[in-house]
């Protein structure tokens, strides 16, 4: 009896071990390392997944990218610039509403997707509300910065009706 015990223990040790280790395996292969945000392969599937859903009539694509943002690279340094990257991603989490997703692409590109919607005046006021988050000082470092971005926006299906031109248009 002791011995199918110690037995139970070791299987319920190793099975919790392996769903531990398939658990940091995700993590690594869909999010971004630096910001926590998914990254490129997540935004990939959700939007592969949204484009094919019977449920999904209507959703919006925000590409964006940092304004200026090679500059504080340049002048201060990649960790710094980490620094604002992972600052932005906090705040822009902050404010993301449950029928959102974002996504870090890499470098200082980040893509937003609004689901079931295609309201242009709603998409604006959203896309205000992103940068309007950017407009207070950031402290990185003892180095102080103002954050802007620029977006780009395609609408499914009005603009694209495949995930490659719809990204394409957006990133324009």
């Amino acid at each position: 009896l002791i011995f199918g015990v110690f037995m139970a223990y070791v299987v319920y040790k190793n099975m919790s071990q392996i769903a531990s280790s398939e658990e940091a395996l995700y993590k690594l292969a869909y999010n971004d390392s630096l910001t926590g945000l998914p990254n490129r392969r997540a935004f990939d599937d959700c939007i592969t997944d949204l484009v094919n859903s019977p449920r999904t009539k209507k959703f919006a694509l925000a590409v964006i990218d940092l304004d200026n943002f090679k500059g504080i690279n340049d002048s201060i340094g990649h960790e710094c610039g980490d620094g604002v990257l992972c600052e932005v991603a906090k705040r822009w989490k902050g404010i993301l509403k449950e029928d959102e997703f974002i996504a870090r692409q890499g470098g200082d590109e980040f893509i937003i997707i609004l689901v079931n919607c295609d309201d242009e005046e709603y998409i604006k006021n959203r896309m205000a509300e992103f940068l309007d988050v950017l407009s207070t000082e950031m402290v990185i470092m003892n180095n102080c910065f103002f954050a802007s971005a620029s977006f780009g926006i395609a609408c499914y299906p009005f603009h694209a009706s495949d995930t490659e031109n719809l990204f394409r248009y957006a990133d324009m």
